[in-house]
């Protein structure tokens, strides 16, 4: 119920964390990442309430309303201060069965004319497998869009390696398992670094 009201009274922020190329440090984008400010209980984690936002469906007007934020910021940068910065959306398995929530994304972002592949749309590693068919499409309908797509968790197992040349990827997100050890850990070198030429092939970003 709190939730609920949190939407209404606009209680929602959105925090934008860097994306720093590891060889130089340069910032070369961000990510969007909503957080609840509660009047009572102070700034409460995702972790915690967007598991309630899918269960209860609240999470449709918390993603639209993200995106539409995140893009307007894009484009107010562009328009006043010349930027180009890119933004990384993450997108909810449960956003992807809302069939009016796609045409709804691309009205925004046509409507605010940004600059092209400024908007990053991010899922999960295991939506791949879990409708292909209906991802695919929305990854499609992204890319006629200039929208990019990028998969996070990569490595954890759940798809098949297929996917990297039968769905439209332009970047990988290697899940943190795999990173966390590193220089530690040979074995977590060999893998990310196996995972970094197999995906720059592919020309995607990692």
């Amino acid at each position: 119920s709190e939730l609920r009201r949190a939407v209404e009274r606009a209680e929602l922020r959105v925090y934008y964390q860097p994306i720093v190329e590891a060889s130089c440090g340069e910032v070369l984008g961000f990510e969007a990442l909503v957080r609840w400010e509660h009047p009572e209980r102070g700034l409460i984690s995702p972790i915690e309430f967007i598991p309630l936002a899918e269960e209860s469906g609240t999470i449709l007007e918390i993603g639209k309303w993200v995106v539409q934020e995140a893009a307007a910021n894009i484009e107010r940068g562009h328009r006043q201060l010349g930027l180009d910065s890119q933004v990384s959306v993450n997108i909810s398995p449960v956003q992807l069965n809302d069939d009016t929530l796609l045409n709804e994304w691309m009205d925004t972002i046509g409507e605010l004319s940004l600059p092209e592949k400024s908007l990053t749309m991010e899922i999960t590693e295991g939506l791949l497998i879990k409708d292909s068919g209906k991802v695919k499409e929305w990854l499609l309908k992204f890319h006629r869009n200039n929208v990019e797509v990028s998969i996070d968790d990569f490595g954890t197992g759940f798809s098949s390696l297929s996917y990297l040349k039968s769905m439209p990827i332009d970047v990988i997100k290697i899940d943190r398992s795999f990173i966390r050890d590193i220089p530690s850990d040979e074995d977590d070198i060999a893998i990310t670094t196996a995972i970094i030429n197999m995906a720059h092939s592919l020309d995607i970003e990692v």
